[in-house]
């Protein structure tokens, strides 16, 4: 964060417990803020969300990158599937990020998508949401 000049923002109001293999969970929100901060800009923020509504927890990882194309926005969760401006780089990726991600939070009954983090055409960023049961009390 520091080289790039990154700010971190995290939005939480309060804690929530869930049963979970933490390691697991906690191998995919690190592959999905690894992403975010491999391909954000310098001097940009990831934003990061936590909240529960409608039996759910939903968390947001927004970066303000350059974004994945809308057609793609389901591959990325492929083994291996890198788009074409992360392979024009050298980024260091292998494309095993964010399968392992997803892999994680489909095993916990959960849901993983992306979407583009706003309308900026140049930098849309991307936008990862997890959606993990979370029983009402």
């Amino acid at each position: 964060l520091k080289q790039k000049q990154l700010s971190l923002k995290l939005n939480c109001e309060q804690r929530y417990h869930i049963i979970a293999d933490a390691t697991q969970l906690a191998s995919a929100i690190e592959n999905i803020i690894n992403n975010a901060i491999r391909y954000s800009p310098e001097n940009s923020a990831i934003e990061i969300l936590l909240t529960a509504e409608n039996n759910k927890i939903i968390l947001t990882i927004s970066d303000q990158g350059r974004g994945v194309p809308n057609n793609q926005l389901e591959q990325i969760f492929t083994p291996f599937y890198r788009t074409a401006q992360a392979r024009d780089r050298v980024s260091g990726g292998t494309g095993l990020g964010l399968a392992i991600a997803s892999k994680a939070i489909l095993a916990h009954n959960g849901k993983i998508f992306a979407q583009a983090a706003s309308s900026n055409k140049e930098f849309p960023g991307l936008k990862v949401t997890i959606e993990l049961p979370y029983p009402s009390t």
